[in-house]
């Protein structure tokens, strides 16, 4: 279905990359390797929401740094990830990437709003008079 790498500091990305001071990043997890079934839906969220989770209730990181490349942005963003820097090119990689950094109280507000204006777009219905409350 998928997976997702969490690595704390010293991540691979320091290997990789020498735009910024890693060190700045101590604080964060680094993610990676997020794969999954283009067949299953939403299992990419669902790891991501699964590992803010993880991290927030079992260690002390703030939050996340990693990279995309520029056609998944939009897909980082709503979970409050941020871009940090131009494209930059990855030691061995062909591609080009973004690094993107979020912390917790950022990706907690982004995934509320995103949640709650899917379920804004629900048509409800009253129990007592049987109507849309959309």
């Amino acid at each position: 279905m998928g997976c997702l790498r969490l690595t704390p500091y010293i991540f691979e990305l320091s290997e990789l990359c020498d735009v910024l001071d890693w060190r700045d990043f101590q604080h964060k997890v680094e993610i990676g390797r997020l794969v999954t079934d283009p067949s299953v839906k939403n299992v990419g969220k669902k790891l991501m929401m699964l590992a803010g989770i993880y991290i927030v209730e079992n260690t002390d990181f703030k939050g996340f740094v990693g990279v995309c490349k520029s056609e998944k942005i939009d897909y980082f963003k709503k979970f409050g990830m941020k871009v940090i820097s131009e494209e930059i090119s990855l030691k061995g990689r062909p591609h080009k990437y973004l690094i993107i950094t979020s912390n917790f109280r950022a990706m907690r507000k982004n995934v509320m709003i995103n949640f709650a204006s899917r379920l804004a777009k629900l048509p409800f219905k009253s129990k007592e008079k049987n109507e849309s409350l959309s």
